[in-house]
């Protein structure tokens, strides 16, 4: 199965984010949220005619932040 460029490219966004939110805050839960925000935020520039509304673009980006906070927690 091969992932989609898009959601691939949803998934970094979001794991740069909430890594950069995460360790300029040591907050977990506002990292995630950040990412969430971030997922979200993007689809509601898209339901203004700047692309296609997909729920699992928001979904990618999610995950992409909680694979960033895990990498961050482990790293440090």
């Amino acid at each position: 199965m091969t992932i989609p460029k898009d959601k691939l490219l949803h998934f970094v966004a979001g794991l740069i984010c909430a890594t950069f939110v995460y360790l300029i805050t040591l907050n977990l839960t506002l990292a995630i949220g950040a990412s969430v925000i971030l997922g979200i935020a993007k689809e509601v520039y898209d339901s203004r005619g700047h692309g296609t509304v997909e729920v699992a673009d928001a979904v990618a980006t999610s995950l992409g932040g909680i694979a960033g906070v895990i990498l961050a927690r482990v790293v440090m």
